[in-house]
């Protein structure tokens, strides 16, 4: 639609990565990492990773945390953003609340980047 509001566009599409400025994020000479909870739908974690350099095939996205004594790990699922090539967004769904750390890892031409390891604390879900 045309620039400025309307009913049926608003302002337009989100930018998560603008969106996840404000929010937990971590960045090293491979990656920028950016995590939040949805405000939608509060049990859903998005992630929205940046790579700044050229890698092969996709990243990888690991999250660990403990719920009372329990230890929980996974993999996030990532899709390339068609636009940006080097933007790669995912999203997991827990009832969890509280700490959980991920763990970023690829590769490039050279063999393994340096990992990215962030901690993020998940509050409540309503």
């Amino acid at each position: 639609g045309p620039p400025g509001w309307d009913n049926e566009f608003g302002f337009g599409l989100v930018d998560f990565q603008k969106a996840l400025i404000g929010s937990t994020y971590s960045s090293n000479t491979a990656f920028n990492f950016g995590v939040t909870t949805s405000p939608i739908l509060n049990d859903d974690i998005i992630v929205v990773i940046k790579v700044k350099v050229p890698i092969v095939g996709s990243p990888v996205i690991t999250w660990q945390y403990e719920d009372e004594g329990v230890p929980a790990n996974g993999t996030v699922s990532i899709w390339q953003t068609p636009n940006d090539p080097a933007i790669w967004t995912g999203r997991f769904s827990t009832l969890f609340s509280g700490n959980i750390t991920f763990h970023i890892n690829g590769t490039d031409s050279g063999g393994n980047l340096p990992e990215l390891e962030m901690n993020y604390f998940k509050g409540r879900s309503n």
